[in-house]
């Protein structure tokens, strides 16, 4: 009996682990398109961007730099394998950041992250998106390729 509950208790150990929906999926790699690049790196060269307030007045932002790199996205969507649940996919996206600074306004510097990632499940389209952060959105990313 005790080799019986035994064999049982590893078999189904065995068969837990081998549900395809435990494991990660491959989630596609995105890659910028020219056209939306082009927002960012028309200011690569740039030493200062100069922004109007509501006043009229010019406030002026030094250009600190600008880095293209490859960032890791992960998001859940329905398992191929078995449609009544839920998977993780792991992919990746190429991210471009250019840091804008002006000490006597703000403290730290200006993100402004332009990215594409997965649209959500509702939605086939891929997503650009253009964030201005204040402060990295990127800090705890390990992968980072400046260019």
């Amino acid at each position: 009996m005790r080799f019986f509950f035994l064999a049982t208790s590893i078999l189904l150990m065995i068969s837990c682990n081998n549900n395809p929906c435990s494991n990660p999926g491959k989630g596609e790699n995105f890659i910028l398109s020219d056209a939306s690049k082009s927002y960012l790196l028309q200011y690569e060269n740039a030493d200062t961007i100069i922004f109007i307030d509501k006043s009229g007045n010019e406030v002026p932002f030094s250009v600190s730099g600008i880095e293209d790199f490859t960032s890791e996205y992960q998001f859940s969507g329905i398992c191929q394998n078995d449609p009544s649940r839920n998977q993780t996919f792991i992919g990746s996206s190429q991210v471009i950041q250019l840091f804008l600074s002006n000490p006597s306004e703000i403290s730290e510097p200006l993100y402004v992250t332009l990215s594409e990632l997965p649209a959500p499940p509702d939605n086939n389209n891929v997503k650009e998106t253009l964030d201005i952060t204040l402060g990295d959105l990127f800090s705890n990313d390990k992968h980072r390729f400046a260019h």
